[in-house]
């Protein structure tokens, strides 16, 4: 025989079951947003990182190098005006001792200039040899400056060594000018990649927001639909 009220029962059963699922549908959605928001977030931060990575560790270093080599010609000039315009004997060893010690400086800048794989390996070639033309032509300054041969090492100077380092200079800017570029391409691209993050972070932000108001809602109907009954009568209408 029929039990009882068993239709009631099972229709309350069906009820609260269809209630459950949406109570529960909206909240695994706003999880499954979340979850993707957090997922654009890591994406995002990780192809950041990765591009001033790749543009820190290449075109900035190689334009860092270029341009503290172009500063440390320019007090090298000046160490050898010093020298060579100097009567007192101290002052003039002094500034021989600083060329010198900018010319270590160049060779060094060079030796991580060749280390990074973003240069031009041709034009380092070239730059290599000019500098090594250049430490040649400096040490004949410095020697005439030494022995008290002003006019001579002006004259050398202006002559052999100038246009050596014009031309360090130009090959520098060769360096210098690309890198500047990258840096351009790369905050373009920065700029792109939080532009489209924040966008997307904001689309999955109001969908989230949109279905926890339609959930909130339903709860409230809910509720207020469940006032002096069964909570398993309540429907969704």
């Amino acid at each position: 025989s029929a039990i009882p009220g068993g239709k009631t029962v099972r229709t309350n059963t069906w009820n609260s079951i269809k209630i459950s699922m949406k109570l529960l549908v909206p909240h695994l959605i706003i999880l499954a947003l979340l979850a993707a928001g957090a997922i654009v977030s890591f994406v995002s931060v990780t192809n950041i990182r990765k591009q001033a990575e790749r543009f820190y560790d290449g075109s900035f270093a190689v334009k860092n190098t270029a341009q503290t080599m172009n500063e440390t010609l320019e007090a090298m000039q000046a160490s050898l005006y010093r020298a060579i315009s100097n009567d007192a004997q101290d002052i003039t060893g002094e500034a021989i001792s600083e060329a010198r010690n900018q010319g270590t400086i160049l060779q060094e800048q060079l030796a991580r200039l060749i280390q990074n794989p973003s240069g031009d390996m041709e034009a380092i070639a070239k730059l290599e040899n000019d500098l090594s033309e250049l430490e040649r032509r400096q040490e004949q300054v410095l020697v005439l400056a030494a022995q008290n041969k002003k006019s001579e090492a002006l004259a050398y100077m202006e002559d052999n060594q100038i246009p050596v380092i014009e031309a360090v200079q130009t090959e520098l800017a060769q360096f210098i000018l690309p890198a500047k570029a990258t840096e351009r391409e790369l905050m373009d691209s920065l700029r792109r990649t939080q532009r489209n993050a924040i966008i997307l972070l904001v689309s999955l932000g109001a969908v989230s927001v949109l279905f926890a108001a339609r959930d909130g809602a339903y709860i409230w109907r809910l509720y207020r639909e469940s006032r002096g009954k069964p909570f398993g009568s309540a429907q969704m209408k």
